[in-house]
């Protein structure tokens, strides 16, 4: 801007600079206002004319002078649109030259240079390389710089095979990064419909603490169908582990309910999948509460499991009063057996427990009085091992308590 007005003088009443102070427009509106006085005056004066002779005078001479002064200043107008014309003129010449002279570094020059370049054939591959590497300002700086044919040929090939790498890389390491990106946005997506927009997945209105009731309400034979036990066995075996092995119930599952869920999955066979459908829980709730129960009833065992008389002093009355037993069974106290459970195990482990069934099996021995009420039992073994061998480990080993005879 400096240069494009340099020498410029703004002229006339009406001329403005912002830098300077704001008095000018009352100059300029002063200046306008006596400008429009003498107009009235000089049309009052004309009207007057026949009478004042001498007044007409006066304005012709007045008239004489602003076209003189009108006519300087219209000079000095035409004046600096000259200049401006002729700076405008020089301006545009500048930029004209510019623009049409050889840049060494532009990509035209640089281009045609590679056409002339020995041991680069238009049109293969490393001419297309070549090329491509010119976009860059900084390639074709150097590609100039290097001026040999010889440098510029070999600088063209150690550029195109690194360019070639690092593209190579930049597609890896953008594959690598939609690839964390869609990890990232499935497990964000995962979340949120997993934690926020939670779809309840059991809405049935039949939750197990109805089941449990209407099976206990309903016909006896339906709660030894479901639980393969008497209605009054039910109530009491939950109020024994409940008072005596501190079973404790949960502000959604009651006491009878995890003793009902784990009698379901003991005498169905259910497996956690179809409780979770029918005490409407997740699996591990149904999990949580199947161990609470099996270690309430474990505890329970090790006080129910045992003879009623551990010395066995006294001959029992089922022998005594009967002829048939009491000469034979005298010192008897009680029956040993084994039985085969059928069982689930690893694969690895699968060889020791496939026995005589021809399945993974687990080996049980019990032994019970004549009440029929079991006074020791040992699980565990494998399915394989013989009864033979689970008895006489039961004999070794103290510490198990066998019952044995007097």
């Amino acid at each position: 801007m400096e240069f494009l007005f340099k020498g410029t003088i703004a002229t006339s009443f009406a001329a403005y600079a912002p830098s300077e102070d704001s008095r000018q427009y009352e100059g300029f509106n002063t200046r306008t206002e006596e400008t429009n006085d003498n107009i009235d005056d000089n049309i009052d004066m004309e009207v007057n004319e026949p009478e004042i002779d001498t007044t007409t005078q006066n304005m012709s001479s007045a008239k004489e002078s602003g076209q003189r002064k009108r006519g300087r200043e219209g000079d000095k107008r035409i004046g600096v649109a000259a200049k401006l014309s002729s700076q405008l003129d020089c301006i545009i010449q500048t930029f004209e030259s510019s623009a049409f002279a050889q840049d060494p570094t532009s990509i035209t020059t640089c281009v045609a240079k590679l056409k002339d370049l020995p041991g680069l054939e238009r049109g293969s591959e490393l001419f297309y390389k070549a090329t491509r590497l010119m976009k860059k300002r900084a390639n074709r700086i150097t590609f100039v710089a290097l001026e040999e044919p010889e440098l510029q040929l070999g600088w063209i090939k150690m550029s195109s095979s690194l360019s070639s790498n690092d593209s190579s890389c930049d597609d890896d390491d953008h594959i690598t990064k939609n690839k964390v990106l869609m990890f990232a946005v499935a497990n964000v997506t995962n979340y949120f419909m997993s934690y926020v927009v939670k779809n309840p997945c059991r809405d049935s209105s039949m939750i197990g603490h109805r089941w449990i009731s209407k099976i206990l309400n309903g016909h006896p034979i339906r709660c030894y169908q479901m639980f393969r036990m008497k209605k009054l066995v039910f109530l009491e075996l939950c109020d024994i582990l409940e008072t005596k092995y501190n079973l404790k119930k949960t502000r959604n599952v009651s006491i009878y309910e995890q003793v009902g869920l784990f009698l379901y999955m003991l005498s169905q066979p259910g497996s956690v999948r179809n409780c979770e459908e029918r005490f409407q829980h997740s699996g591990k709730t149904i999990s949580r509460h199947f161990h609470n129960v099996l270690e309430a009833v474990c505890m329970f065992a090790k006080d129910i499991i045992k003879p009623v008389d551990p010395s066995f002093r006294d001959t029992l009355h089922e022998i005594l009063k009967d002829a048939r037993y009491r000469p034979y069974f005298r010192d008897c106290i009680g029956a040993i057996d084994g039985t085969h459970i059928r069982v689930c195990v690893p694969s690895h482990l699968q060889g020791v427990y496939i026995g005589r069934k021809g399945y993974t099996t687990t080996n049980v021995m019990a032994v019970c009085d004549f009440s029929m009420c079991f006074t020791f039992v040992w699980t565990g073994w494998e399915g394989s091992a013989h009864d033979t061998k689970i008895f006489m480990e039961a004999l070794r080993k103290p510490a198990l308590h066998f019952p044995h005879p007097p």
